[in-house]
C-alpha cells in the first residue's frame, strides 16, 4: 500500500472504479492504490505517518488509533439507494 500511495495517480480520476471483471482475481490492493488515496487521508485530516511503520505496531500507535476512531465514525451511504 505505500508503494501505491507514492505512485503516480491521474489528475482527474473517474468517482467509481472501472474494472474489467475478467481481471479481478488477479489484482491486489496495491493495484487499487496511488497518491490520489492519501487524498482521503488529507480530506478528513487523518493523521498517515502509522502507514510508514510495520502493521503488527499499528495497534499502540497513536496516529492509527486516532485514525481509526475517526473512520469508524464515519457514515456510509449508498448513493444508488439514496
Amino acid at each position: 500500500m505505500i508503494e501505491g500511495v507514492r505512485s503516480e495517480g491521474e489528475d482527474h480520476p473517474s468517482k467509481r472504479i472501472q474494472l474489467d471483471q475478467s481481471v479481478i482475481r488477479e489484482k491486489r490492493l496495491r493495484d487499487f492504490v496511488t497518491r490520489n488515496t492519501r487524498k482521503f487521508f488529507e480530506i478528513l485530516s487523518i493523521p498517515d505517518s502509522f502507514l510508514e511503520v510495520d502493521p503488527g505496531s499499528w495497534e499502540t500507535n497513536p496516529d492509527y488509533l486516532q485514525a481509526e476512531d475517526i473512520v469508524r465514525a464515519l457514515r456510509v451511504v449508498n448513493d444508488t439507494a439514496e
